[in-house]
């Protein structure tokens, strides 16, 4: 690499010893060799993920696989974690599309593998210190010097970059116009320092149709949220001005997400556009009623780009999925309104009571649109940010969604043009069986279709509207029991025990007082908990099940809501981690099943180990420390086709 030419020369360091900051709060890492990102300085220490390129793991004679492509030793599992941690530390980093490491092993012998967000690829083994091998030579001109690519990597995304100067300065002058984000970025450091321009696209109207345009988006401050799994949908959301907006008097703030979704699964503009046809039909306010709305949404992977755009479609396509080209993911980027603040912030409790029965209401409208959700979780309900503080929540993502049958049938008669397209996506009988949503919040019933006795039968269950609103139950169980004084005999472990044990049936049937408190909040719960024990009852019931309705469940809120001893000073506790075992501990062993079962199939969240939002995920983590709990549906037998949506 001394013949390279000096902007894109890396700097390669002996690191074994050195340890590199977690990029998530977890644990250190120090990978044997670290090759620097091309253009660093040549005194520079590398001490952190954003200045590496690549990693090389050194084994006196561990090969991560034998001549059958078997990693059975404890040897090469463990190897092979260790790559896989470099890969998502590199991945996160750089923002980069797919990322390479390097193994070399046996006195000699090399393999060199390709992460993306869908699983790796693996070189067969090669002997790079043959006096005639041309491999690592050719591979890192290759990577440093890609063709045909703007950037100074393969796997850069060339589609983000840092603002000029000039933009900078513009984008601090916009900010000041904002009223929240005044208060936020009193200095032009403080309010452009990690900023980024991402590319994505506006819609906007032409000759009275829909037509995509382009638009440079300028990050603002830290990220919103960010997925730091290794595999899966990898969603990132931050606060955004767009530049055409600078001079504008009062400039929009969106939430732009950007993710990999599967090929096989539906668009979420689908969703997000039969919800805003279904409100215009029936002069439904969107704004007045504070739902999300999306303004913009590209797929960066497809061949049809928006006019203007000079990126390669290819490059946002992953190309590792063991599934086949159905399960590959596809680069988006979506733009929404409004920002949002996590629920977990609540400022009394009523407010808490007020943003769950929004999310029915929410969810209401969505149903009559002909739509089902089928992820409502804490990460998924969100306050909007408003000017006066008023705490007025939202449901968002929709992801994971799903049409019901008439629902899809509306689709195609306000958006026929897209009927086609929607052939090669998954059925809704098939759709609607899978395991889709965070596990803590799932209704039990759908939680049956992973039993394979219900699998091989025909009593498996479609998703409806009463398993989303039994979710609602769920979560405002999960914020009692993290974030009140609820008064449960168990105190800090009471929701690792009732989530991590899986212990939800138990729950609403025992006949025990589940909290000492008795105020509305709690009065609330305990009504809306015996509108889930009817809606599943116990197989020697003589009664049928009684399925929940927004209709009752509204009535239900209303109810308590009325109630005159709301508290009116009793905001969201911090929850602590109450888990004996450490974090190092549950990520090593999370990462190990996650590599180990699959390597193409994950799932996850901010402040969560890995994954938790795709198909299939072998991942198994604590709900008392992460929330969520992710389960394996991907083994080898005849399931592991049929989850394609994990935890």
């Amino acid at each position: 690499m001394s013949t390279f030419d000096v902007s894109n020369r890396p700097v390669v360091c002996d690191t074994h010893s050195q340890p590199f900051k977690s990029l998530d709060g977890g644990h250190k890492t120090m990978p044997d060799i670290t090759i620097s990102r091309p253009g660093v300085p040549h005194n520079l220490k590398l001490i952190e993920w954003a200045h590496a390129g690549t990693v090389i793991e050194l084994k006196w004679t561990t090969d991560i696989f034998d001549a059958e492509g078997i990693h059975d030793s404890k040897g090469s599992r463990d190897a092979l974690v260790q790559l896989a941690k470099s890969a998502r530390s590199l991945l996160m980093a750089s923002g980069g599309c797919h990322v390479y490491v390097v193994a070399c092993f046996n006195k000699g012998m090399a393999r060199i593998l390709r992460f993306d967000r869908a699983g790796f690829r693996v070189t067969h083994p090669f002997d790079w210190l043959e006096e005639t091998s041309t491999v690592f030579p050719t591979f890192f001109h290759r990577l440093y010097n890609p063709a045909g690519h703007p950037s100074h990597m393969d796997g850069d995304d060339y589609t983000i970059r840092p603002p000029t100067v000039a933009e900078t300065k513009l984008l601090f002058h916009a900010l000041c116009k904002h009223e929240n984000d005044a208060r936020r970025c009193t200095t032009l450091k403080k309010a452009t320092e990690h900023s980024r321009c991402i590319t994505a696209v506006r819609f906007v109207t032409e000759d009275n149709k829909r037509v995509p345009k382009l638009v440079d988006c300028f990050t603002i401050g830290s990220d919103i949220s960010y997925m730091d799994g290794l595999f899966g949908r990898a969603t990132r959301v931050c606060r955004v001005i767009l530049k055409e907006d600078f001079e504008k008097e009062k400039p929009t703030i969106y939430a732009l997400k950007d993710a990999w979704r599967q090929t096989c699964r539906r668009p979420e503009l689908d969703f997000y556009d039969a919800i805003a046809a279904h409100c215009k039909a029936n002069q439904i306010d969107m704004d007045k009623e504070g739902m999300a709305q999306c303004h913009g949404s590209v797929d960066l992977s497809a061949d049809d780009v928006p006019p203007g755009a000079t990126w390669d479609p290819a490059l946002h396509l992953t190309r590792s999925s063991k599934g086949g080209p159905e399960l590959e993911r596809r680069h988006t980027r979506t733009l929404l309104t409004p920002i949002g603040t996590p629920l977990k912030f609540f400022t009394s409790t009523k407010s808490l009571a007020e943003a769950l029965c929004r999310v029915v209401w929410h969810h209401r409208i969505a149903y009559d649109a002909g739509v089902l959700h089928r992820d409502i979780s804490d990460g998924n309900v969100l306050f909007r940010e408003t000017v006066d503080g008023t705490p007025e929540a939202f449901l968002v993502d929709w992801d994971y969604a799903e049409f019901t049958v008439d629902g899809l049938r509306l689709f195609h008669e306000a958006f026929p043009e897209r009927e086609e397209q929607t052939k090669s996506y998954q059925s809704i009988d098939k759709s609607l069986k899978d395991l889709t949503g965070t596990l803590p919040f799932v209704a039990m019933k759908i939680v049956d279709n992973m039993d394979e006795d219900v699998a091989d039968s025909e009593e498996e269950t479609l998703h409806a509207a009463e398993h989303d609103l039994e979710s609602v139950y769920w979560l405002l169980i999960w914020m009692i029991l993290r974030h009140t004084h609820h008064g449960h005999k168990a105190g800090d472990m009471a929701c690792s025990k009732l989530f991590d044990e899986n212990r939800k049936f138990e729950w609403v049937h025992r006949p025990r007082t589940r909290f000492t408190q008795t105020g509305p909040l709690f009065r609330l719960a305990t009504d809306l908990g015996r509108q889930v024990q009817r809606q599943n009852p116990t197989q020697d019931s003589a009664v049928p099940p009684v399925q929940m309705t927004h209709a009752k469940v509204l009535e239900t809120f209303d109810t308590y809501l009325k109630a005159a001893d709301w508290p009116t000073n009793d905001p969201a506790l911090l929850f602590k981690l109450p888990s004996i075992r450490s974090d190092k501990q549950e990520k090593d062993e999370s990462l190990h099943q996650l590599v180990l079962k699959g390597a193409s199939r994950a799932s996850a969240k901010r402040s969560r180990p890995w994954d938790d939002d795709d198909e299939a995920s072998p991942t198994v983590a604590s709900a008392s420390s992460h929330g969520t709990t992710a389960v394996s549906s991907a083994s080898d037998g005849p399931r592991a086709s049929k989850k394609l949506k994990g935890l």
